[in-house]
């Protein structure tokens, strides 16, 4: 629960049972449209960060050379699941660098920029440690 729910229910006072479904089925419609966390906009943001990461890991394991690739298809994964595990972490980053002065297209960029490094980054450290394994 937001802050913002847990004080618009506390604003309203409810009197049965009925009244208090209302005031929780309402709060919680105004707060996802203050929001704008939909499905769609949840999705969209997931395969962001797949992709991003998928291109991240791909860049970093190519560039890397012997000692850091893994191969075409582990080097894919390994950068999808840091773009999405590690995506989020980097996005917030550069938010507070940038400040919350922009627009959507930005945070999508931000997106895209912070799940590709971060894919790049699980790729270069999880190919480090297999080839010193290895070695």
């Amino acid at each position: 629960m937001s802050l913002q729910q847990a004080i618009f229910w506390d604003s309203i006072p409810a009197r049965s049972q009925d009244s208090w479904r209302y005031v929780a089925y309402t709060s919680r419609s105004k707060a996802s449209e203050q929001v704008g966390t939909s499905v769609a906009e949840t999705l969209l943001n997931l395969i962001i960060r797949i992709i991003a990461g998928i291109v991240g890991g791909y860049t970093a394991g190519s560039a890397g050379g012997k000692p850091i690739n893994l191969g075409t298809v582990p080097n894919s994964i390994l950068g999808g699941i840091g773009g999405v595990v590690g995506g989020p972490v980097l996005t917030g980053v550069i938010s507070m660098i940038f400040g919350s002065a922009h627009n959507a297209s930005i945070a999508l960029d931000e997106q895209a920029v912070g799940s590709s490094v971060a894919g790049a980054i699980l790729t270069i450290i999880i190919g480090a440690i297999k080839n010193k394994m290895a070695a």
